[in-house]
């Protein structure tokens, strides 16, 4: 068993994925402030959309996707043009948040 972690850019074959990590956090926590998890369509939009301007990352062990993040614009009013908020969602059976998180970083260093 090869248990590499390979962080990439996510793509539309990884949409079930995210939907099925990010399901947990909106059925099991209060942390998304969402009451339904979204299906893999909802998730391939808000994916596509946020992949136009921010960096939406997969961490990939094994060759499943373990964890995802992303970052988008932190709030619509000009004061905040510079600032983005992050998110990092982990499969909960899977610890790769660290490594995720380090190479979600690194580009964002650069600006």
């Amino acid at each position: 068993m090869n248990s590499s972690i390979l962080i990439r850019q996510a793509c539309g074959d990884d949409t079930g994925a995210l939907a099925r990590i990010y399901a947990y956090y909106v059925n099991q926590t209060a942390i998304t402030f969402e009451y339904t998890a979204p299906d893999a369509v909802e998730m391939e939009r808000r994916r596509q959309e946020i992949s136009q301007h921010y960096p939406y990352l997969v961490a990939e062990l094994d060759g499943q996707v373990v964890g995802y993040a992303y970052a988008h614009a932190f709030y619509g009013r000009e004061a905040y043009a510079w600032s983005v908020e992050s998110s990092i969602y982990v499969d909960v059976n899977v610890s790769v948040n660290t490594a995720l998180a380090v190479h979600f970083i690194k580009p964002w260093k650069k600006r």
